[in-house]
């Protein structure tokens, strides 16, 4: 008889109870006892902190009742020397592994740890399989992140593992009309907010009175200036088209803010931004400092900034960038937001990552000054 040993992402249970039928049958398919000789036979390994936690506000949860059931059967067995779970305390993976390999979603670091954690079999971990709109995504979901992440945990912890999926990953799709639509209204709400990130901080800076008015200090645009897209910079290629910029006065000088926006297709939320998007990002700032002296003869401050739903930018990018004054800004997308064409942003959506240690901070308006 084969022995696999699971850790089981809370989402599978999670939407079990949500009366969906393919993981209520894949769970009963771990769970029950095997009959067959030589079939599978299943271990679950739990930690002593985040997964267990999990488990326990699920089952408190409304919702199926045979999910509820092996719910309980499975935190009833801890600490109770069964052959069916095993407690762990799990390994502390560091928090730049991690994020480079873009496990940074609520459990997902959880289940990793499990894997990598010494004096344990080797543990395969259970997951949803594809990104659904009421769950969590997942970096294991793609087949890079997989490989990449699992030869780290090999590399510092001399560990590997394996992941199952009760649904199969999607392919990638190739970028559609309704993509391109969603990169427009992506580039609109972004750049609205961003607006009112600015305006904020310009009249705090002010000390406006509690009632006051609020005029918008600034002005937002959506197209480019007039010889700027053909503009060709130092490096000999031309600047492009601008996707918005704001403008206004601080401590009398000009001050420009360009925005460049990328948007990922739902099943690529994970991916890195490369060098060139911010080089190209770089080249419209100079063009714009360039033909904005040339013209009115006036001191300007330009800065750029690369808003995505991305997971940051890629090493060679990020050294572009901080060289450049380049800030990169994520931009947190709904759940199911490919299937909904009234999808919003929302204020709360934006954060900046401190790549010391990979976490992300939500904006405040005076980030952008």
């Amino acid at each position: 008889m084969t022995i696999t040993y699971l850790a089981i992402d809370p989402d599978i249970f999670r939407a079990a109870v949500q009366g969906d039928q393919r993981f209520s049958s894949a769970l009963w398919d771990v769970w029950s006892n095997p009959k067959e000789e030589g079939a599978e036979e299943f271990v679950i390994i739990v930690d002593d902190n985040e997964i267990q936690v999990e488990y326990i506000s699920i089952l408190e949860t409304r919702g199926d009742d045979g999910t509820h059931k092996i719910l309980k059967e499975i935190l009833n067995s801890i600490g109770n020397n069964t052959n069916r779970v095993r407690e762990i305390t799990p390994v502390t993976i560091p928090p730049v592994l991690l994020t480079k390999n873009c496990c940074i979603t609520p459990v997902e670091p959880a289940l990793v740890s499990i894997a990598a954690t010494p004096g344990i079999p080797f543990v395969t971990i259970y997951l949803v399989g594809k990104d659904l709109r009421y769950l969590r995504p997942r970096a294991l979901h793609r087949k890079t992140h997989k490989i990449n992440l699992s030869r780290d945990i090999k590399r510092n912890f001399g560990k590997r593992f394996d992941v199952r999926y009760v649904i199969k990953p999607s392919i990638q799709r190739t970028k559609t009309m309704d993509h391109l639509k969603d990169s427009r209204e992506f580039e609109k709400q972004t750049g609205l907010w961003f607006r009112e990130f600015i305006d904020n901080e310009l009249h705090d800076r002010d000390n406006r009175e509690l009632g006051e008015e609020i005029i918008s200090k600034c002005k937002y645009h959506w197209e480019t200036p007039d010889g700027l897209a053909k503009y060709k910079c130092q490096v000999g290629k031309e600047a492009g088209t601008i996707d918005f910029w704001i403008d206004s006065s601080v401590d009398g000088i000009r001050t420009v803010w360009i925005g460049e926006c990328q948007l990922h297709e739902e099943v690529n939320d994970f991916t890195f931004t490369n060098l060139d998007k911010v080089q190209q990002l770089q080249r419209k700032m100079e063009a714009f400092e360039v033909i904005e002296k040339r013209l009115f003869q006036r001191e300007i401050v330009v800065k750029g900034y690369l808003l995505s739903n991305g997971c940051g930018l890629k090493p060679n990018a990020l050294s572009f960038a901080q060289d450049q004054g380049i800030r990169y800004i994520h931009v947190h997308m709904p759940a199911g937001w490919t299937d909904n064409p009234n999808w919003k942003i929302h204020k709360s959506d934006f954060y900046r990552i401190d790549y010391r240690n990979g976490k992300k901070i939500p904006l405040s308006s005076s980030d952008l000054f």
